[in-house]
């Protein structure tokens, strides 16, 4: 393992750096007054200037002395002002009244000087200590006290600009850590003050942590016993303040159950002026949520685990910057929305069960549910369930099984579609210009009205006829498609085919419409009743083409029979144009004449001969000679040259 050194400044939960590692053995290689990003941990870390790699986001990151541990028993403890309440031999009874014994911050006044960590003109630094937050006009947020004297304090971020006599706030961090089982009845949340539950059980009825004034220093919670809401407006984390700077929150919990049916974890209603971050939630427990959405974040936030929702999951509003990431199991049932999420770097690690928006992500999933997707990758797999599954302009996806109804859609400023897989009993749709590229397509009903669809590779259609059926727009078909129905492609209307691949052991192709361009192989009849069919490729058929009206072209192709069937032929004519161009090539089996008239009209039996056709049956019948000897022959409009050829 080594570093990497970056050419490029990259950004990990808001903090810039320049060094990848691959673990902790390779944290001595990298410079001091360095942050770097670790691989395995998934962290960003400091290495200041002794060599020392400190925890995230500053120099000086606080930790919590022992004398700064509040203890709880909820069982052995008492709440009362008794000396040294609070210590690991004397602990409190409950959450509340520790809480509230608790304090933890005051002022001074000061100077701050642009680009210098150093705070002057001090009015008293006697309750100032290594490791407190400090927070003001022109200090950063998570700013740390590393030194000071009896009138400066040095801090681990510079200040952004100068002033004189500054109100300056400190904070020493303090963490309560409880034994035994609460009932919560009050807001926990109070700015610098951290909880262990260690296996605690804790339940509440109301709102866990609500934040109603901003904060300056880093909150952490963790839990390996359950935290339940018990009532209907249960929810764990409520954040209705305008947060105008980075706020760090860290929640390891290891179970959660919420009988509340808003949302869980509301992290910001405030979102375009708001920079919040919930750095990360790991949630490794059974369930979260069981009754209750999940999440309403306006990004900047990681959640890790396995999260049920009853009601929904995961919304997450636009936001201009900041990630939004999900890394883990997202379950919910399939009529309601698992993940909602219009966010410029989004992305989803895992997978999901129920519906799905995205917009602007990076999923590395798989989904069970309908999805409504944008500008997104998913490099996994979708099976819909419904019918409400629409693809956006710029989106990825790895696998869709259509089991519902599918709309690609696009839109003015269109890149495109990309669909590695596309399978089901399901049928696709398109609107508003749609550009898809799909690399392999299998199983599925295809009605095609706007738009373009290039098709790389094919395999069998199963599903009721028709299987591509075009009526605007153009499909392209490359690769080897098998059709298993009658007609297995169709075009009606204003719809383009143009296949430059193979069509192998199909029904009937027909052209009711639209345009057919065969540039590639077809194994298959092809009917033309309207619109336009074009040829200069192969066609192998018992009877390749049936006209009954519209115009068909063969310009230099192959009409080939497969059959030595006494009905076969290569071209029945009832009506329409038929249009002889380049040099065809025309091989019959069956002794007949390679044109079938069927009636005694001119709509029958002309044709414009531009041609030079070779072959036929190699001795005796030519394209100008009744099919079967005796009745109706062709009238040759313009007049090609026949060449019968034994050796074709």
């Amino acid at each position: 393992m080594a570093i990497t050194v970056l050419t490029a400044t990259t950004q990990a939960a808001s903090i810039n750096y320049n060094y990848r590692t691959s673990g902790s053995t390779d944290w001595s290689s990298v410079p001091s007054t360095t942050y770097f990003y670790d691989l395995v941990d998934k962290l960003p870390h400091y290495k200041n200037s002794s060599g020392t790699v400190l925890e995230i986001f500053s120099e000086g990151v606080s930790t919590i002395s022992q004398t700064d541990i509040i203890y709880v028993d909820s069982t052995l403890g008492m709440d009362d002002t008794t000396s040294n309440r609070g210590n690991i031999d004397k602990p409190y009874a409950s959450i509340e009244y520790a809480l509230s014994a608790i304090t933890n911050t005051g002022t001074i006044t000061g100077d701050t000087n642009n680009g210098s960590t150093v705070l002057t003109n001090i009015t008293s630094t006697t309750n100032i200590k290594v490791g407190q937050y400090i927070s003001g006009t022109n200090i950063p947020y998570g700013s740390v006290v590393v030194t000071k004297t009896s009138n400066t304090i040095t801090l681990s971020k510079a200040a952004t600009g100068t002033a004189s006599s500054v109100t300056i706030t400190w904070y020493t961090p303090k963490m309560i850590k409880t034994s035994g089982n609460f009932n919560v009845y009050s807001n926990l949340f109070k700015d610098g003050v951290s909880y262990d539950f260690g296996n605690s059980n804790i339940s509440f009825s109301t709102i866990l942590l609500n934040l109603t004034s901003k904060f300056y220093v880093p909150f952490n919670l963790t839990s390996n016993g359950e935290i339940v809401g018990t009532g209907t407006t249960s929810q764990f984390l409520v954040n209705g303040i305008n947060q105008d700077s980075l706020s760090d929150f860290q929640i390891n919990i290891n179970r959660y159950y919420s009988r509340g049916t808003g949302y869980q974890i509301d992290i910001n209603q405030y979102i375009f002026n708001t920079d919040f971050n919930a750095k990360d939630f790991n949630a490794s427990f059974g369930s979260v949520c069981r009754i209750g959405f999940i999440a309403d974040s306006p990004g900047r936030q990681i959640f890790k685990g396995y999260f049920y929702g009853l009601l929904g999951g995961f919304s997450s509003i636009y936001k201009t910057s900041g990630v939004f990431g999900i890394e883990g199991v997202v379950e919910c049932p399939s009529t309601v929305t698992a993940i909602s999420t219009n966010i410029n770097r989004g992305y989803l690690n895992g997978s999901v069960i129920g519906k799905c928006q995205f917009i602007n992500c990076a999923v590395n999933a798989n989904i069970t549910g309908d999805v409504v997707c944008a500008n997104t990758s998913i490099n996994g797999s979708i099976s819909t369930v419904a019918n409400t599954t629409y693809i956006y302009n710029k989106s990825t996806i790895g696998w869709l099984l259509a089991n519902g109804n599918v709309t690609f859609h696009g839109d003015a400023f269109d890149n495109g579609i990309e669909i590695r897989k596309l399978t089901g009993a399901g049928t696709i749709t398109s609107s508003n210009q749609a550009n898809v590229t799909i690399d392999m397509l299998q199983s599925v009903t295809i009605n095609w009205s706007t738009g373009n669809l290039t098709v790389l590779n094919g395999g069998g259609f199963y599903a009721n006829s028709p299987i591509i059926d075009v009526s605007g727009g153009e499909v392209n078909l490359y690769g080897k498609h098998f059709f298993y129905n009658s007609p297995g492609l169709r075009t009606t209307s204003s719809g383009i085919v143009n296949i430059f691949g193979s069509v192998l052991e199909s029904g009937i192709i027909n052209c009711a419409g639209g345009r057919i361009n065969n540039y590639g192989r077809l194994k298959s009849g092809v009917n033309v009743s309207s619109g336009h069919f074009y040829n200069s490729g192969h066609i192998i058929s018992d009877s390749t083409i049936t006209q009954t009206s519209g115009t068909v072209e063969l310009d230099g192709g192959t009409l080939e029979m497969s059959t030595t069937g006494t009905t076969a032929y290569l071209i029945s004519k009832t009506s329409g144009t038929l249009l002889l161009r380049g040099q065809n090539r025309f091989k019959v089996l069956n002794g007949k004449g390679p044109l079938k008239c069927t009636a005694n009209t001119s709509a029958s039996k002309e044709i414009y001969n531009f041609s030079t056709i070779t072959n036929c049956d190699g001795t005796t019948y030519g394209l100008l000679l009744p099919w079967d000897g005796s009745t109706f022959a062709a009238n040759d409009l313009v007049g090609g040259t026949l060449y019968e050829n034994t050796g074709y």
